[in-house]
């Protein structure tokens, strides 16, 4: 008896793109407005070539582009931007998918739908429309895995004198996580701590990752921590009360 495989959102999505930009019938992209290329189109199979060699302006040109021609065909163009965004997505599902109780096929649903979303918001006047888009996602897979860890946390059978255990024994996520639901911290500030002091990332690689320049990466931690740490300890105080 045969056993039914049910692809996962992104190989899904590899699918239909690879099936859509390869072979005759190809659609075309009109990229007349992209003044640093000399063509007028280019095959849905040229994309990924062109964007992945092309200068920062010709991206974003061909991105834009691209946006335009999603918003104005739907189905067909959609597929291609997304696919054609499959490395930063599959990033993303990467970064997010390896942390505790994350189940990796429903984070990458909630990433390609943020994604998706974002075609008809991103802004088409700013740069950087990929990143941007990416970025958005990113934001999804934040929003899934905090509202599994605060799900979890609910759940979770209380110390046997029916108090919860104090701060400093939970998981250091599990405390981020809290923080940022208490308002002690925002959950950006909360990522850019989990990234650069649990992940053991580089500041600076932290701050590329979540679109924040490293001077004002730097400061904001150095304000959070020292709201958590404060938080921490008044709410040790109260526990030991």
């Amino acid at each position: 008896m045969s056993t039914l495989v049910v692809a996962s959102p992104l190989q899904a999505l590899e699918e239909s793109f690879r099936l859509l930009a390869q072979g005759p019938g190809q659609p075309y992209l009109a990229v007349g407005e992209v003044h640093e290329l000399t063509c007028t189109q280019l095959a849905a199979g040229e994309l990924a070539l062109v964007l992945r060699e092309g200068s920062a302006a010709t991206r974003d040109g061909v991105w834009r582009a691209l946006v335009r021609q999603a918003r104005a065909e739907q189905s067909t163009w959609v597929v291609l931007a997304a696919g054609l965004a499959l490395p930063g997505l599959r990033a993303v599902v990467a970064r997010w998918g390896r942390r505790q109780g994350v189940n990796r096929e429903d984070l990458a649903a909630d990433v390609l739908a943020q994604f998706l979303e974002g075609l008809w918001q991103v802004d088409l006047a700013a740069p950087h429309v990929c990143r941007r888009l990416c970025y958005s996602a990113e934001k999804a897979a934040r929003r899934h895995y905090y509202q599994r860890r605060r799900d979890r946390d609910r759940l979770a059978p209380q110390a046997e004198d029916g108090l919860a255990a104090p701060v400093t024994a939970r998981h250091p996520e599990q405390v981020l996580a809290q923080a940022a639901q208490a308002g002690v911290l925002t959950w950006g500030e909360a990522e850019l701590i989990a990234r650069s002091r649990l992940e053991w990332r580089s500041l600076a690689s932290a701050a590329a990752e979540l679109g924040v320049a490293y001077g004002t990466a730097k400061w904001r931690r150095r304000c959070a921590e020292t709201r958590l740490a404060a938080w921490i300890t008044d709410k040790e105080n109260l526990d030991s009360c």
